[in-house]
């Protein structure tokens, strides 16, 4: 009997100990099992880090501001000096804002977009030399392109000669070398003629040998002229800044400064 017993306990003890570690080792591949953890995981997927937030907000603003740098017209500023500030052409910048009609007349305080170094800027075209004719060539209208004189209606005072203050590389720059006695203030070189003619200073469209050659905005220096029209100019920035070319042109389409 005491014997009965005793094997019974032991029965019960061997069936509660196997129930409790059953019990234990379900709870623990319960915590396991990753379908207990699907929507803990869907629920920190959808939290976005702030901090990844924030550092793509300035990439798109660094972005942003890479592809429109602004510059602030200064007093005394042209397109020639603000394009070397930002080592580009004032071609390229005349180019890329249309609200600029002529590239020698700028505001201050205009706000203009300068473009990128490997930007592509379709070309626009320069406005038209616009030079006063003389009453010589008035009275003969069918002559005046190739007539034009030194005799301006009206003739303001000319500028100082001295130094050069054309922008390094350029061709003006190279011009006023080639002709120290021609003043400072004749801006870019698609007002050359112009300025020139106002300022008292022959100007004509036959080249002559120490003249200076103007068409669109560029000017170059005569050092000849040949039989058959053509002439010799040498220029700077014809192909890129402080390169000096010396080539032979068709006089057609230029005007000169004597």
């Amino acid at each position: 009997m005491r014997k009965s017993v005793l094997a019974g306990l032991f029965v019960c003890a061997i069936f509660f100990g196997t129930t409790s570690k059953s019990s234990a080792f379900e709870l623990e591949s319960i915590q396991t099992k990753p379908e207990a953890n699907k929507a803990v995981l869907l629920a920190s997927a959808t939290v976005k880090d702030p901090l990844v937030i924030k550092e793509k907000d300035q990439k798109a603003e660094e972005k942003q501001d890479k592809q429109q740098k602004v510059h602030k017209i200064a007093e005394k500023e042209t397109l020639s000096t603000i394009a070397k500030k930002y080592e580009t052409t004032w071609k390229k910048v005349y180019d890329k804002n249309e609200n600029i009609k002529n590239p020698d007349i700028i505001n201050p305080g205009e706000e203009i977009v300068i473009p990128e170094k490997d930007e592509d800027v379709p070309p626009r075209d320069l406005p038209e030399i616009e030079v006063e004719p003389s009453p010589t060539t008035t009275m003969h209208k069918s002559k005046a392109v190739s007539a034009q004189t030194s005799s301006p209606h009206t003739v303001v005072s000319r500028g100082s000669s001295s130094g050069n203050r054309y922008v390094a590389g350029y061709c003006t720059w190279h011009a006023k070398n080639m002709r120290p006695d021609l003043p400072n203030n004749l801006g870019n070189a698609i007002s050359w003629v112009s300025r020139a003619s106002a300022q008292g200073i022959p100007t004509g469209s036959t080249p002559r040998t120490g003249a200076i050659a103007q068409r669109g905005n560029h000017v170059g220096y005569v050092q000849s002229v040949n039989s058959d029209g053509t002439f010799v100019i040498s220029d700077m920035n014809h192909r890129r800044l402080y390169e000096v070319t010396v080539r032979t042109v068709p006089s057609s389409g230029w005007m000169f400064v004597y």
